[in-house]
């Protein structure tokens, strides 16, 4: 038999010489010989390769017809001949549009493509994310999570491709992590199974005993004339519990009684059990379970003190802080009864609008015309800042996760709330008065927070991507461009040609790099800041050397035949300018050293005072020569730029815009706020992300 080569992977899957191929041939070409093990049937070419059939039949897990998100499950839908990707977590594979196809080299970052330019490249990355049965049919092992005593029901389904069930038995193995019990069949030790009298669907009932690794468990179909095969399974995925804690607070204004404003924030956010909801059918998929810091306020809430809980702001403070607005024209509507019981909705003018962005002068164009670029205002920053500095007030502090509630709607009433992929640590979410009701609305923006990607791409999705690559592919070239810098500095900085030592490092002239604000690793840039201040603070040394020298020349009495500068003969009046031009130079420049120095102290004793981990934007105004710049580049490069890369392709396919049950899909809210549309999947891919982000918040 030969079996040719393609950039597919052959993989060997039963004992020697046994092993199949995709179904897809990419770039083929050679090939090799092996012998078959006698009796096994192989394709002659990797397109007309098929699994190998050592039973007549396989098994298919899917979700009961009552899930709605109590646990994580994630499937594909193949061609049992073929391997050809029909859906993905139900949703055709017509309805993909992007996905992100690898690099073709090690520099080369790779891209988020429209599927329709690489079809075979989506299915194939596709394939490579979900693990198939090789036995029989192609099928489908699907990933699971779980909680730790958790109990979950899901439908298998017997499928027989030929010949008739006789004598067979289906069975599956539990151990220290799980209990499999088979709905109608019986249990021998810890491998529940079930004799089979015709083809067709039964329940599997599955118990965590305890938190695991991940690992997969198949279903053995035995037959006395065909023996044991595997056909078909389930990956457990790694399931300890994660917990995130939030503080929830209220932001209202201080017209009115703002303790009361706040009070029925609070009650709402009670009464509409959101944590509840994250906790049992949205973030538990992942295995985190949410913890609300204030909870004994809520408890308390008709009784207890709640101004350590809110911010008030005054709103003409905050109109002149561009940071709220009125528009006459949005309105609002409340449920009422009227004197006769009947509910109907009462229209009132808004009291106003938070200003999420808003425009500012920008200089002018070519013709003298004012430019205008949009200004954020970062709300949720804002509040927490506003927040924080209350606190303080009182000689309290709080550090943790917020759950940021207003009473009032954005100036864009489309956003209904908003959390952040990046900075990776972000760690909360903001909530408009909109969005107060949309249980799906605070499971979305928190899957934000823990790294997931809306699972559609728009104009501002392809815009992020595209400036992430740049932006990585620009401090890669000013980081080759400072190792440069550095390496003609060195030359330069030589005693001469023939003695390549390095001068005094009060004669040496490196130049320096001016930062206003940038992202740093606290350790990394203190150790930066003294370096550069050793180096500036012996050019203050040379400086003080050369000021002595040419004041004692300028008010030297004494007079000379002749003068000279550099070799050239001059005038007494000549040389005495040229010294005080020295003069003037050298005070001039102990003057900028001085300011450098007095900046780069001062930026240290912010960094005193931060207790931070991790990457985070600083701004101040420091100065640092080449050697030390290139060390905050490496730093953004590496913990930051690649990072945040990494994040972005991890979510590596994109549907089109509200076909999906995902989370991180939209279509989920009404002008009431409302759920309108069932949204309560995780994929597989999402929880691993999401999972893997919980190193930013411990």
């Amino acid at each position: 038999m030969s079996i040719y080569r393609s950039s597919g992977k052959n993989t060997e899957i039963y004992e020697e010489y046994e092993l199949y191929t995709r179904q897809y041939v990419e770039n083929v070409g050679g090939s090799s010989n092996f012998t078959a093990k006698e009796g096994t049937i192989y394709g002659d070419e990797p397109k007309t390769a098929k699994p190998l059939e050592l039973t007549n039949l396989y098994v298919k897990v899917r979700l009961g017809s009552d899930y709605d998100g109590e646990f994580g499950f994630d499937w594909v839908d193949v061609n049992p001949e073929t391997k050809e990707i029909e859906k993905i977590q139900g949703v055709p594979f017509s309805e993909l549009s992007y996905f992100y196809k690898e690099g073709t080299t090690k520099e080369d970052l790779g891209s988020i493509v429209e599927k329709y330019a690489d079809e075979i490249g989506a299915k194939h990355i596709i394939q490579d994310h979900y693990r198939f049965n090789p036995i029989s049919k192609h099928i489908d092992i699907p990933y699971v999570l779980i909680k730790p005593e958790q109990k979950i029901t899901l439908s298998v389904e017997v499928i027989l491709w030929k010949g008739k069930v006789s004598d067979d038995i289906i069975s599956i193995t539990g151990d220290e992590f799980y209990d499999f019990e088979i709905v109608g069949g019986e249990k021998e030790g810890k491998t529940a199974k079930k004799k089979l009298k015709k083809a067709g669907k039964f329940d599997l009932k599955i118990k965590c005993l305890k938190a695991g690794s991940e690992k997969m468990y198949d279903f053995n179909h035995s037959n006395p004339n065909t023996g044991s095969h595997v056909v078909g399974g389930l990956i457990m995925m790694e399931n300890e519990i994660l917990t995130l804690k939030f503080r929830v607070i209220a932001v209202v204004s201080s017209a009115g009684n703002p303790i009361e404003k706040s009070k029925n924030i609070f009650r709402n956010f009670k009464d509409s059990k959101i944590t509840d909801f994250l906790n049992e059918k949205a973030l538990n998929q992942a295995g985190y379970k949410v913890v609300i810091e204030n909870e004994q306020m809520f408890k308390d809430l008709e009784t207890t003190d709640v101004d350590d809980f809110f911010y008030a702001f005054d709103k003409e403070d905050w109109k002149r802080k561009n940071l709220f607005s009125v528009d006459e024209n949005r309105k609002k509507f409340s449920l009422i009864k009227n004197d006769q019981g009947e509910e109907r909705f009462k229209e009132e003018q808004q009291e106003g609008q938070l200003v999420l962005d808003y425009q500012v002068e920008d200089g002018t164009d070519s013709a003298g015309n004012k430019k205008y670029k949009m200004q954020s205002n970062d709300l949720d920053e804002t509040v927490s800042i506003y927040y924080a500095d209350k606190l303080k007030s009182k000689a309290k502090e709080y550090k943790g996760g917020l759950i940021i509630l207003s009473d009032f709607e954005c100036s864009n009433s489309s956003v209904a709330a908003f959390s952040r992929m990046f900075p990776v640590n972000h760690y909360g979410l903001f909530v408009a008065v909109n969005g107060h009701n949309s249980k799906n609305v605070f499971a979305h923006e928190l899957g934000h927070m823990l790294g997931l990607a809306h699972i559609f791409v728009e104009d501002v999705e392809k815009d992020e991507h595209k400036n992430k690559i740049n932006t990585i592919k620009d401090y890669k070239n000013r980081i080759e461009k400072c190792k440069g810098d550095i390496a003609k500095e060195k030359i330069s900085n030589q005693v001469s040609d023939k003695d390549l030592k390095a001068k005094p490092l009060k004669n040496q002239s490196k130049v320096l790099q001016t930062f206003l604000t940038h992202f740093v690793q606290k350790q990394t840039l203190e150790e930066c800041l003294n370096n550069t201040n050793i180096y500036l603070l012996q050019k203050m040394e040379y400086r003080n050397e050369q000021i002595k020298f040419y004041t004692d020349k300028a008010n030297e009495k004494k007079e000379y035949s002749s003068y000279s500068i550099a070799g050239k003969v001059v005038s007494k009046a000549e040389f005495k300018d040229a010294i005080n031009t020295s003069l003037k130079m050298n005070e001039t420049e102990k003057k900028n050293l001085e300011k450098q120095i007095e900046s780069n102290n001062l930026s240290l004793k912010k960094l005193s005072l931060l207790n931070t981990k991790g990457i985070f934007e600083f701004d101040s105004e420091y100065f640092l020569i080449n050697e030390d710049k290139l060390k905050i580049y490496e730093d953004y490069l590496k913990l930051k730029l690649e990072k945040d890369w990494e994040v972005i392709k991890s979510n590596y396919v994109y549907f089109n815009f509200k076909s999906t049950e995902n989370i991180m899909d939209y279509g989920q809210v009404l002008k009431d706020g409302q759920d309108s549309v069932k949204k309560n999947k995780f994929l597989s891919h999402q929880i691993i992300i999401m999972r893997n982000d919980y190193e930013n918040y411990k």
